[in-house]
């Protein structure tokens, strides 16, 4: 539970899309997202588990990533990792080492966890588009929104 609690939310993810966005842009180089969808099993929900289950998917998470990478909780069954300068085949060779660490997770926990990849600029080609992706995903009634975008000079 401390690790959910102690994890960026989505106002600081909303924050550090649009600067690694904005700094993919400038740079020219490659952004990907990952984002982790948990669907509890029916054991974990009957047992009360499933807060414990997200916090050890979280900390499953969090030790494959690189210090430049960053985990959002995003919902209470979604996780988004920002991967600056990271390009699709390597996001999905992230994606598959973020597979293999919550293993153990679905092991004592059951469950499944899908991982989407989205990647600047090959598969979306403005932050718009990438924000829609993590909306689409998002539940209606948590009432986020993403932050009105400041103007650029």
């Amino acid at each position: 539970m401390d690790v959910l609690q102690s994890m960026p939310d989505i106002n600081h993810f909303w924050d550090r899309l649009t600067m690694e966005f904005r700094r993919a842009v400038a740079t020219q180089k490659t952004l990907s997202l990952l984002l982790v969808k948990a669907k509890p099993a029916a054991k974990a929900v009957a047992a009360g588990d499933e807060t414990e289950a997200w916090g050890d998917a979280a900390r499953a998470l969090a030790r494959k990533l690189r210090p430049t990478d960053s985990i959002y909780r995003l919902g209470t069954d979604l996780f988004g990792v920002v991967l600056p300068e990271t390009d699709p085949a390597n996001a999905q060779r992230v994606a598959m080492r973020l597979q293999e660490s919550l293993q153990a997770v679905r092991a004592k926990f059951g469950g499944t966890y899908d991982i989407n990849c989205h990647n600047y600029p090959e598969q979306v080609q403005s932050a718009h588009e990438m924000e829609d992706v993590v909306k689409s995903l998002l539940p209606d009634e948590m009432g986020w929104e993403v932050p009105a975008a400041q103007p650029t000079r």
